[in-house]
């Protein structure tokens, strides 16, 4: 056999060394996942449990993806895997989209999530965390209504 020297012992007839030879455990294949060169004895172990390319299970998503991405994949796209929040507000990890309603400017209940004062619109230019609004709202009261005042002026200005 010509892979003898990479561990064949199988010796028979020459006019049947060429199908040996296409069959033989001996002879160097390829990995049709990732390239990788090897003998066929060692292809279907490297297909089942070392090739980076194998597809598996997400265990978050069940979504196939090859096994050297897994790790990319559950960091960048997998929308079930749990999640820290980004502004470290310490709550427990929530999939994607329990981490996009906790940090939803409405509805949300991320404390560190940063927000604009609701009178805005009229002139107040306060940002801060939600947890900060409560008590921005308390203590600019008078300030406020004295914009909604100025605006309301200003409005029936307009219309007379």
């Amino acid at each position: 056999c010509n892979f003898m020297t990479s561990g064949c012992t199988w010796i028979g007839p020459l006019k049947e060394l060429e199908n040996h030879t296409e069959s033989c455990e001996y002879r160097e294949v390829q990995c049709a996942q990732c390239g990788q060169h090897m003998q066929q004895l060692e292809l279907i172990e490297h297909e089942e449990t070392d090739c980076p390319m194998r597809p598996m299970p997400c265990p978050y998503c069940r979504t196939e993806v090859p096994s050297q991405q897994m790790q990319a994949h559950i960091r960048d796209d997998c929308s079930e895997a749990p999640r820290d929040c980004p502004n470290g507000c310490g709550s427990h990890p929530m999939r994607q989209a329990e981490l996009d309603r906790h940090l939803a400017v409405i509805g949300g209940d991320c404390p560190l999530t940063e927000l604009s004062c609701p009178f805005k619109p009229y002139g107040c230019s306060f940002v801060g965390f939600r947890k900060d609004i409560a008590s921005h709202l308390e203590q600019y009261l008078v300030f406020h209504c004295q914009l909604q005042a100025e605006c309301f002026v200003e409005l029936k200005q307009q219309t007379e």
